[in-house]
């Protein structure tokens, strides 16, 4: 389950984080695109929180081995 901050200082969650469920990740031109990335209070595209773990393969976290 991804998690996103805001990084708006004028919105309400600004740098809360946010879980997100039900949504949909792809890979487009080599970019991770999560449908729910965008805050829903105030529309920028959040940031997200990479923790250890699955999904930081998706997100290319140092634990990730690459050949």
């Amino acid at each position: 389950m991804p998690i996103y901050k805001c990084y708006n200082p004028k919105c309400s969650m600004y740098k809360i984080e946010r879980y997100v469920t039900k949504t949909k990740i792809s890979i487009i031109k080599g970019k991770v695109i999560d449908i729910k990335q965008k805050c829903p209070i105030c529309g920028v595209e959040c940031i997200g929180v990479k923790t250890d773990g699955f999904t930081t393969t998706m997100h290319g976290g140092v634990n990730v081995c690459r050949k």
